[in-house]
């Protein structure tokens, strides 16, 4: 498992009150161990191999996306692990819990990993915020009045009926 830190100075020596460097260290020490434990996911162990699992799955492979099956196949020949796929499954919904990837372990989501959510996050993000896109599919529903309002609804509380789903996609 990695995450990103912000590093910052310490002045160990106690800051104004150089008596007392301990203190500040027991101090900054306490506040980052609250910090971590407000975290429910800090509080559950993590297996070293599933650490090296997702270090491997984030950092190095250069895919955006896998098949959870050629994930096993990498993770064997790269790390030298046996992984039954079952584990592996369950590995990744830990993963999705930390934001280390997207894995949705339900029937017809869970043969894939997005590897890299922050690319998907962009991906959909620039469809959320192409004004373009949203005005051609306004345009599409003004003979319908049912869908007229359906996306009027969703364009004013963000809230999408199902039946316009399939014309959107």
């Amino acid at each position: 498992f990695s995450a990103n830190l912000s590093f910052f100075p310490v002045n160990v020596k106690g800051g104004h009150d150089r008596s007392r460097p301990q203190v500040v260290m027991y101090e900054l020490r306490s506040a980052l161990k609250v910090a971590m434990l407000s975290q429910l996911e800090a509080e559950e162990p993590v297996p070293v191999a599933w650490a090296r699992v997702c270090d491997y799955c984030s950092d190095g492979l250069k895919e955006l996306w896998m098949t959870v099956s050629d994930i096993q196949k990498r993770v064997k020949a790269d790390l030298n692990l046996d992984l039954s796929i079952e584990h592996l499954r369950l590995m990744l919904s830990k993963f999705n819990q930390l934001g280390a990837c997207v894995y949705i372990d339900e029937p017809h989501l869970n043969q894939h990993v997005v590897l890299k959510p922050k690319m998907m996050i962009e991906c959909v993000k620039s469809l959320i915020y192409d004004k373009a896109l949203h005005m051609r599919q306004q345009h599409r529903y003004q003979l319908d009045g049912i869908k007229l309002q359906l996306w009027q609804r969703f364009s004013r509380t963000g809230i999408l009926d199902t039946s316009l789903l399939k014309d959107l996609w």
